[in-house]
């Protein structure tokens, strides 16, 4: 999932809704929650690999991108 701000550009019929693959994030409601559980030894839960993490899906990428060209 992921927040979009757009202003000025016209926007495409997007899927808006919770994913139905597995939660990325930790699940923690706050960053007390998560700061608490870390007090108490709880690790970090990884489910997405450096690379994974930083990389745009490229057909997210070139809707992005055709958004841009619209203005």
């Amino acid at each position: 999932m992921t927040w979009l701000y757009a202003v000025g550009i016209e926007l495409p019929e997007l899927i808006w809704g919770p994913t139905k693959g597995e939660r990325l994030d930790e699940g923690f409601h706050s960053a007390k929650e998560r700061k608490e559980k870390r007090a108490l030894g709880q690790k970090p839960i990884k489910r997405l690999s450096v690379k994974e993490n930083i990389n745009t899906p490229i057909p997210f990428r070139d809707l992005l991108i055709n958004m841009v060209k619209t203005k």
